[in-house]
């Protein structure tokens, strides 16, 4: 019994039925319940991306795409009903994410790239304190973003920061994208990329992969996470000219 204050309400079990999530969205999302009234979040696409990228993984999730009738979509179901409150969270995190895109194929890789960080967020069952590796990776992307705070102005570069927001690349520029890697200043001169969406090209813009050293440093030396966040946030308020 599917409950009546969620999106899948008034949707017919036993079969696949399906409701646009917006008549005015940009790109066609539906709710869905299928055969066995598992609920899900369907985009419908004109094309299968070639090729087709690696999907994530997550417990009471299943991620596919899958060709119908109508054409191919991708879809991400429930596979545990009782799950419902989150997850409808997640596929309306996912539906903004992929909204942002100018493009069918750029809402694709959003919305992949979104649930990639549901996928590291849930993974391990709970919500806890950043690791030391997610720090480092923050406190990269707020180097980069200082940098960018100084040439194009607070407002211009905090709208590039797309990470936040799900977006395969760290930073999206009108002509450039910016992955951003972090790691120790002594270690071996390697950087491990997540996924293929990092790195993939997008057109017309440059890539570029932004590597920083990140050292840790016992107290009172340095600077931590909280340190970086402030002093970033005050450049951000930082009359510019540029913004």
């Amino acid at each position: 019994m599917i409950p009546t204050d969620t999106p899948w309400s008034g949707l017919e079990a036993g079969k696949t039925d399906t409701r646009r999530v917006d008549a005015a969205a940009r790109w066609n999302w539906f709710w869905a319940v299928m055969p066995r009234a598992d609920l899900c979040l369907l985009l419908q696409l004109t094309d299968l991306p070639k090729p087709v990228p690696d999907l994530p993984k997550l417990k009471n999730l299943e991620i596919r795409f899958q060709t119908l009738p109508g054409g191919p979509i991708l879809y991400i179901r429930l596979k545990d009903n009782a799950q419902m409150e989150l997850f409808e969270t997640l596929f309306r995190d996912v539906m903004a994410a992929g909204e942002l895109a100018e493009t069918e194929a750029e809402a694709l890789e959003r919305a992949i790239g979104r649930t990639f960080r549901w996928h590291y967020l849930l993974r391990g069952g709970k919500l806890e304190v950043l690791s030391e590796e997610a720090q480092k990776g923050l406190i990269g992307e707020i180097e980069v973003l200082k940098l960018l705070i100084a040439n194009l102005g607070p407002k211009s570069a905090l709208t590039a920061w797309t990470g936040p927001s799900g977006a395969p690349k760290d930073f999206e520029l009108k002509a450039d994208c910016i992955e951003v890697k972090a790691r120790r200043g002594a270690f071996k001169p390697f950087v491990k990329i997540t996924n293929e969406h990092q790195l993939a090209d997008v057109p017309d813009r440059r890539l570029w992969l932004a590597v920083l050293a990140v050292d840790k440093v016992q107290q009172p030396h340095g600077k931590t996470l909280t340190d970086y966040v402030a002093a970033r946030g005050a450049a951000a308020r930082t009359p510019s000219c540029s913004s």
